[in-house]
């Protein structure tokens, strides 16, 4: 079972810069595409006796490339998210005025 403190080691392995929320510092430090971002949304935890049973994290991966998909590297993370069991969704965007396109990729971990 994937925890959530090996989400970025294996992000890394698409081999290309990854952060967790943002990347930091001044414009010039963050990198040009292709960069995969990553992050939790709001918890769905099960229960049990008025405790947190099982902490249910859903998670947002956001690839970001140049204005054309780059199918290569979408295959390459949906590979590595396979390897690592785990179930994913994916859903696509464009920002125009950042010249970007945007891959997410949804999956859930339990803790």
């Amino acid at each position: 079972m994937i925890r959530f403190e090996d989400i970025y080691p294996l992000l890394q392995r698409a081999g290309i810069p990854t952060a967790y929320k943002q990347f930091s510092g001044t414009a010039k430090e963050i990198p040009d595409p292709p960069y995969l971002v990553y992050y939790e949304t709001a918890s769905d935890n099960f229960g049990a006796d008025n405790v947190v049973h099982t902490e249910v994290l859903p998670i947002v991966v956001e690839l970001y490339t140049d204005m054309c998909r780059d199918f290569e590297l979408e295959f390459r993370i949906k590979k590595l998210l396979l390897e690592a069991g785990l179930y994913y969704n994916t859903n696509q965007g464009d920002i125009p005025e950042e010249n970007v396109h945007i891959t997410y990729f949804t999956f859930t971990i339990f803790q």
